[in-house]
């Protein structure tokens, strides 16, 4: 959720079997396949770079559960720097060119092919309430250096001790860029700095709520799926 540093082109976010190396499905999110690896044993994250030749089989990889694939790496032989821990969720292929790519999967089992369509249900349903958090996030968006604005400025705001006048000086700083006094621009920063942070952790709090349910249910009936996402944006609105 809200982590836009691998929501790049031709990056995919991969569940991956760590027996069978098998693919079982794929998001543009990083934090909905962790979610999915809390609910599936023996599954981890990985993200990668795949060939062009490669991407449009991974961008419609959820649309059917009968077109399995096995991810592959060349390993460290090449000198890429490649964590051990993620040699182990990949096919080792010496000969291989690049750090990763996938390969047909010939032999499919039938656990696999139900950890396959139960991770591409819940992945649905996870993808689906993430959009509904970023945007209730999207509220409390007011600039495009809010990423580092908002944590900056919270402790700022927490130095100051305005009963006896005191501002440190990069609060005084964003007073005179704003044309404010700096009792004013204390006041404005406070509010925008806790509403923020208010949002944030909740919505988090929910994001951690909604990861357990999810993993909790099978989704085999589809209206199940539907009354999910459909909780969550109720709970969106009411704060419950």
């Amino acid at each position: 959720m809200l982590d836009t540093f691998s929501k790049k082109a031709n990056i995919s976010s991969m569940l991956v079997d760590q027996q069978t190396f098998g693919i079982l499905t794929v998001s543009v999110s990083p934090a909905v396949i962790n979610a999915l690896a809390e609910g599936i044993p023996n599954s981890s994250l990985m993200v990668a770079q795949l060939p062009g030749k490669h991407n449009e089989i991974i961008r419609n990889y959820n649309r059917s559960s009968t077109n399995n694939y096995i991810l592959t790496t060349s390993g460290s032989e090449k000198g890429y720097a490649i964590p051990s821990a993620e040699l182990s969720v990949a096919k080792v292929v010496p000969e291989q060119e690049i750090i990763f790519d996938i390969e047909k999967m010939d032999n499919v089992t039938e656990q696999f092919n139900v950890s396959r369509q139960l991770a591409n249900r819940r992945q649905h349903v996870l993808a689906s309430i993430e959009t509904k958090l970023e945007r209730y996030a999207g509220r409390v968006v007011h600039s495009t250096v809010d990423d580092v604005f908002i944590p900056y400025m919270t402790t700022e705001i927490d130095k100051c001790i305005p009963e006896n006048n005191y501002y440190t000086p990069g609060l005084e700083a964003w007073a005179i860029s704003a044309g404010l006094p700096v009792k004013q621009a204390y006041q404005e920063c406070k509010m925008v700095v806790s509403s923020t942070n208010i949002t944030i952790m909740r919505l988090h709090a929910y994001w951690k709520w909604f990861i357990s349910h999810v993993n909790s249910l099978d989704f085999s009936d589809q209206s199940l799926m539907q009354e999910t996402i459909a909780l969550a944006e109720f709970k969106l609105r009411s704060g419950m």
